[in-house]
């Protein structure tokens, strides 16, 4: 890079995504602020690009650099007065003064905030990375983040300078809505565990990870387990958000003895549980091919999913078993794995290659650099 050249500024705006970088602050975040992190990380590596990332206020030093050059902006405390909590956040953002400002979570705030840079800062360019399948139709949208919030949200899809999908079924429904570019890059997950430390004969749990939202239905993985006694279960629910829905399924969960029901892990010591599992449980409704899924695939853990399959993953490539939210079908398939250990490694052995194959980082990264070379300020 010649010393004229202008590095490309970016802005990560997460603010649940300083624990990534300071694992000791011990607050939850999720697979949206973890994949954020993950390309981050290299793209930093690319010295033609400035990479910055607005957070919340942790009680750390208001600007923190990590991984070889990434800039941690701090901006305001959760819980505070939300005008206060607002200023704080826009005041940082105008501090950083970024080129592209990247944003990945549907919320009410998130487009209060995208409309005011719109409005005050026209010359930036503003990308929004979709996080869920649900954020693809209105109804769904809808049911996610409540009626008022939607409204709101919708347009962000349209009025953003790059939207960033992450399956074909995404890319589908949002070509409908838009005219402007649209980039698909699938998700990140780097491969840290070598095949030989997986050790097949040691995988005796039945595991399920999330937050306490309805619509990934732990309830039902509660079932499972007083259904199965004879087999044994985990159930890692952080403590997030609904603490009363939170406490119910504590409750229930404390009942059932063949269940170990945890609170939280530590995200280094999460793949722990993974390696001991030889069955892994999705129970939502409707969910991307998420974070959990690639750990599980990573540890050569097979899936059975109750009704998630985006872009029929599971099914085309073999990564476990797909039950068309049918319950009859989804018990008589978790019978047929416990059983089956054979169908459980060519299953576990199918996901690794998979991801291998899909969800290196470095295709993410070439698409991403593509979109700001075609946006290039």
């Amino acid at each position: 890079m010649s010393k004229k050249e202008k590095r490309v500024k970016i802005c990560f705006v997460t603010p649940k995504a300083y624990p990534l970088f300071h694992p000791k602050t011990e607050v939850s975040f999720g697979g949206a602020e973890r994949q954020v992190y993950l390309l981050a990380k290299e793209l930093v590596k690319h010295k033609t690009i400035d990479v910055n990332f607005c957070v919340a206020d942790f009680s750390q030093k208001d600007i923190e650099i990590y991984e070889h050059d990434i800039k941690v902006w701090k901006s305001f405390r959760f819980r505070e007065f939300p005008f206060l909590s607002f200023y704080k956040l826009y005041r940082t953002l105008r501090k950083i003064d970024a080129d592209y400002y990247i944003f990945r979570t549907a919320s009410f705030g998130v487009a209060v905030l995208f409309y005011t840079l719109k409005v005050f800062l026209p010359e930036k360019k503003l990308i929004y990375m979709v996080a869920h399948d649900d954020e693809s139709y209105f109804k769904t949208l809808k049911k996610k983040i409540g009626l008022c919030s939607a409204l709101l949200f919708r347009p962000v899809y349209k009025l953003c300078d790059v939207l960033v999908v992450q399956s074909q079924f995404e890319k589908m429904a949002f070509l409908t809505q838009r005219k402007k570019e649209l980039f698909l890059i699938n998700k990140i997950q780097p491969i840290e565990i070598p095949v030989r430390e997986i050790e097949m004969k040691k995988k005796k749990e039945i595991l399920w990870i999330g937050r306490p939202q309805h619509w990934k239905r732990p309830e039902i993985f509660l079932e499972l387990a007083r259904k199965y006694p004879k087999e044994n279960f985990t159930m890692i629910l952080t403590a997030s958000d609904n603490l009363t829905y939170w406490n119910s399924l504590k409750a229930e969960a404390e009942k059932i003895k063949n269940l170990q029901f945890l609170e939280w892990v530590k995200p280094n010591e999460i793949h722990e549980y993974y390696r001991k599992a030889k069955l892994y449980v999705i129970t939502s409704t409707n969910e991307t091919f998420s974070h959990t899924m690639m750990e599980s695939c990573e540890t050569m853990t097979p899936i059975l999913s109750l009704n998630v399959n985006t872009d029929d993953i599971i099914t085309k490539h073999e990564l476990g078993l797909f039950s068309g939210d049918d319950l009859t079908l989804f018990y008589e398939q978790f019978e047929k794995l416990v059983r089956d250990e054979n169908l459980r490694k060519k299953l576990g052995k199918n996901a690794r290659q998979y991801l291998e194959k899909h969800h290196g980082p470095e295709q993410s990264v070439e698409v991403f650099l593509s979109l700001l070379k075609t946006k290039k300020i």
